[in-house]
């Protein structure tokens, strides 16, 4: 369900320089010092006070960290959460506490970071006892329940964002369709109409639903799914380039590496040649 660690899996798990790919949903809470890290090549400094999002789907990479770093790496199993907890927001409304959570000025006020420490403190007491109690296991959903719902307090504006019809709107609902269509078929599909298709509607309205939530056209949604997938090959495989080109639909691996190098500014052998893997479980 959850597992939590201190700055220590800094120095046992994640090597400043290397990148990981998180097959769960995290988050690092920073107590003290500050961390850079890179986010799909997009560098960000987390201070202490504010929360890094870690989610699926996006590669990271811990650039430095000060010497006084004092962290708490909290890992959860969103499926089996959610079969214990009912949450009153949005799948979309958690997208947006990760966007906002990039913003330096955006974080948790003091009283609230302060419960966000002592709940760490206690799941990490619950999960370090080696003679389980009877409730321990309700003990750790309690805590995780109020800390979520405290991450979300922090992070989630309030109001409607601009385009936003309601909390349940249908351009909403169709910005979540696509992305979830997207996890399964990127590769395959490249065009904007085979998702229009599916969802039953015209390539000019799931464009104009997508921005409309997202701020961003659907296609930059598309080129990220492929550029994941591109990077976890490349780092995470024994698989060459013209391989990897041949796995990713594209017509040869010249076409692949324009296409990496673009969006990159590396070509796929020098980015491996620049990163490492660290697969965070």
């Amino acid at each position: 369900m959850i597992d939590i660690h201190t700055e220590q899996i800094l120095f046992d798990k994640i090597k400043v320089g290397n990148s990981f790919n998180p097959s769960r949903n995290a988050f690092i809470v920073i107590e003290k010092g500050s961390i850079n890290i890179e986010v799909n090549e997009r560098l960000l400094t987390y201070n202490s006070g504010r929360i890094a999002f870690i989610i699926p789907n996006n590669i990271y990479k811990i650039n430095s960290f000060t010497e006084d770093i004092k962290i708490y790496f909290v890992i959860i199993k969103r499926d089996e959460i959610n079969n214990k907890i009912s949450f009153v927001f949005s799948r979309y409304e958690m997208m947006r506490a990760v966007r906002n959570s990039y913003n330096a000025h955006k974080k948790p006020d003091k009283n609230s970071f302060l419960n966000i420490i002592r709940i760490c403190e206690l799941l990490y007491f619950y999960k370090k006892q080696e003679t389980k109690t009877e409730y321990a296991e309700n003990i750790k959903m309690g805590l995780l329940t109020s800390l979520i719902y405290i991450l979300a307090a922090s992070y989630i504006d309030g109001g409607n964002p601009e385009g936003k019809e309601g909390k349940s709107s249908r351009k909403e609902e169709i910005t979540m369709a696509f992305l979830q269509l997207i996890n399964s078929y990127a590769i395959e599909y490249k065009e904007l109409k085979f998702y229009a298709d599916e969802l039953l509607i015209s390539v000019k309205y799931l464009s104009n639903s997508v921005r409309a939530i997202t701020g961003e056209p659907p296609s930059k949604f598309i080129v990220g799914m492929i550029l994941y997938r591109a990077k976890i090959l490349i780092l995470n495989s024994n698989m060459s380039i013209k391989e990897i080109a041949v796995q990713l639909k594209f017509s040869d691996q010249y076409a692949f590496g324009k296409f990496f190098k673009k969006q990159t500014g590396l070509s796929p052998s020098n980015y491996k040649k620049h990163n490492k893997l660290v697969a965070i479980k």
